[in-house]
């Protein structure tokens, strides 16, 4: 595999892709490595050089979507002074052009019930500066859950209208 680095990405990248099209199509309970790898173009033994399994692929493919909420959003909310709310909504425009129909996808009734537990963690995680100092960490991270879960329901809501 590291012989064509170039290529072993494209291949990788291939074969996310060809999960998110399985998946948007069918469902992600329908989701198979035979269909990821016939999607892809390639043979069921390439699958299990880049992923052990669907949930590997599927953890991946989600963490690529988490990690750009968290590097793109969450990174600028986590410091309350130097938010920007112009440069804010620019950045979630970009993210949700980018991942919209995903992270949709994700959250729908198709796809992965853990998503959004997966997204609150990474909130409660990454937003603790967001709030003024409180003496009581509990109630700091009860605020922090209701405020990721209400993000959460805001975008399914909005995607659904």
């Amino acid at each position: 595999m590291k012989k064509q680095p170039e290529r072993t990405e494209q291949t990788r990248a291939r074969l996310i892709e060809a999960f998110w099209t399985v998946g948007e199509t069918h469902g992600l309970s329908h989701v198979s490595v035979t269909g990821v790898a016939k999607t892809a173009g390639v043979n069921r033994s390439t699958f299990y050089v880049y992923f052990d399994d669907i949930p590997s692929l599927l953890r991946e493919a989600e963490q690529e979507i988490i990690s750009e909420i968290k590097q793109r959003l969450w990174s600028q909310l986590a410091i309350p002074e130097k938010i920007d709310s112009q440069q804010f909504t620019a950045r979630a425009v970009a993210v949700f052009e980018q991942y919209g129909d995903r992270l949709f996808f994700l959250l729908g009734e198709h796809g992965d019930p853990n998503f959004s537990r997966k997204l609150r963690q990474e909130a409660l995680e990454t937003l603790p500066n967001l709030l003024p100092d409180t003496s009581a960490l509990q109630d700091q991270e009860y605020v922090l859950a209701f405020l990721s879960a209400a993000f959460i329901g805001v975008l399914q809501y909005w995607h659904e209208g």
